[in-house]
């Protein structure tokens, strides 16, 4: 889809993407990105949330990052919901949580207007100084 305007010099207008077409679009190096904010594309928690976590889409990572809101997750490296059991297990992450912050992060640095509407309106979550501790 992007390659496609790209090839063909067109250029896209989020106004009239649907929220379907804007979750599809790919998290990293997103046609919206904020400018102003670094990249970091290739970090360890980058690199193992697309290849451990399968989080290469906006949807995707709007979908990861709510388990932060999990009454049962603790925001830490050791956390035991079932969730970062699963992916320290299974997927072969160290530090479900970094990756669930990292995947906040990417988000915060795509420009709303190209973000899809979240449930009853809701902003993207931001970072808190209790997340950046761990």
């Amino acid at each position: 889809f992007v390659k496609s305007a790209d090839k063909f010099g067109v250029e896209l207008d989020h106004s009239q993407m649907s929220n379907g077409a804007k979750r599809q679009l790919p998290l990293w190096h997103h046609v919206g990105e904020l400018s102003t904010k670094r990249q970091y594309n290739n970090k360890p928690t980058s690199q193992c949330l697309r290849t451990h976590h399968k989080v290469l889409s906006v949807g995707d990572a709007l979908d990861f990052v709510q388990r932060l809101d999990d009454p049962q997750h603790f925001p830490r490296r050791t956390c035991m919901c079932d969730k970062c059991v699963y992916d320290r297990e299974m997927s072969s992450c160290s530090n479900p949580h970094a990756c669930l912050l990292e995947a906040r992060l990417r988000l915060t640095q795509i420009d709303p207007a190209w973000l899809p509407c979240q449930p009853q309106g809701e902003p993207v979550p931001t970072l808190t100084s209790t997340d950046e501790n761990d």
